[in-house]
């Protein structure tokens, strides 16, 4: 499987499933003993196990992938899977709207996340709206102090044994410049001089790796961690267990689009591919704000009076 043009966190997903569930049912046969029968009967086994359609597809692709390259390095004669027809997948269901707070909720949020070393990561990250691995990638060289913004241009990820790396993001449009206000630019000013303290108190041992959110010694934060304390700071303001970490992001986007910010700022913002992505996640607005577009129609055509 050429794994050459692939994300690590891709290629750490394929070998962990690979293990999971082609190893298992094949680690004991050789190479020409897997035979359209035994590939059945492997399928049949997921069904009878209660598999989702979508893993046993999954599971296919990966062992059409490994059974290719074998005959591509002519260690097979023939690929078994050429018998084999590619297990159904349900259709897909329409995905729900994210659950995303109102600006009700999200001030009851960061008033809890206030008190905390982390409230104000997550201050910036409601204003950004930008992805968890994004704002937790963010390192001083992305701010641009004298025009006072900042640029989202890495993910931050981590590998199953917990060492961390950084990676591009997804697409050339997830890299976005965003302007921050003035109040802003002073709180990150404020958050960098508690960093200097921290790493002055942490000498030798601090990580110097550049990154704006760390831990006492510099590290990049771990997103394992960031969530459980989101939990935490939903738990004490009162909030749904239903808002994970990715709420900030929604949250955000639909505040935008709800007072009438035009769809494709909204998507450069959120560093989306295209304007039909944010409109398929973030197309429906609130009742108030239909209410409110309703009312006005009516009232620039007369409908409705008497």
């Amino acid at each position: 499987m050429d794994d050459g043009n692939r994300r690590e966190c891709t290629v750490d997903q394929y070998r962990r499933a690979g293990e999971a569930y082609l190893l298992p049912a094949f680690g004991k046969f050789a190479l020409t003993d897997i035979t359209d029968v035994v590939i059945t009967r492997f399928y049949r086994q997921m069904r009878r196990e209660k598999y989702a359609p979508a893993t046993i597809s999954f599971a296919h692709v990966l062992l059409s992938a490994v059974l290719k390259a074998a005959e591509a390095d002519d260690l097979l004669l023939r690929n078994p899977m050429s018998k084999i027809k590619k297990p159904k997948k349900q259709p897909k269901q329409p995905k729900p709207n994210p659950v995303a707070m109102d600006a009700d909720q999200t001030q009851a949020f960061l008033a809890a996340a206030s008190s905390r070393s982390e409230g104000f990561m997550f201050e910036l990250a409601y204003f950004l709206g930008a992805r968890p691995c994004e704002y937790l990638g963010l390192q001083w060289g992305d701010v641009d102090w004298k025009a006072q913004r900042i640029t989202i241009q890495r993910s931050l990820k981590q590998r199953v044994g917990g060492q961390w790396y950084t990676t591009p993001p997804k697409t050339e449009t997830s890299i976005r410049t965003i302007a921050l206000t003035a109040a802003l630019v002073k709180r990150l000013e404020d958050h960098k001089r508690r960093q200097l303290e921290m790493r002055l108190k942490a000498g030798t041992d601090w990580c110097d790796a550049g990154f704006i959110f760390t831990d006492d010694v510099g590290e990049p934060l771990k997103i394992a961690a960031v969530r459980k304390t989101h939990k935490a700071i939903c738990k004490a303001a009162g909030l749904s267990a239903a808002f994970k970490l990715s709420v900030s992001r929604h949250s955000c986007a639909s505040a935008l689009l709800n007072d009438g910010i035009p769809l494709k700022i909204v998507s450069d913002r959120l560093g989306h591919a295209s304007v039909k992505t944010t409109g398929d996640i973030y197309g429906v607005v609130d009742d108030q704000r239909q209410r409110e577009v309703s009312e006005r129609i009516g009232q620039l055509f007369g409908i409705g009076k008497k």
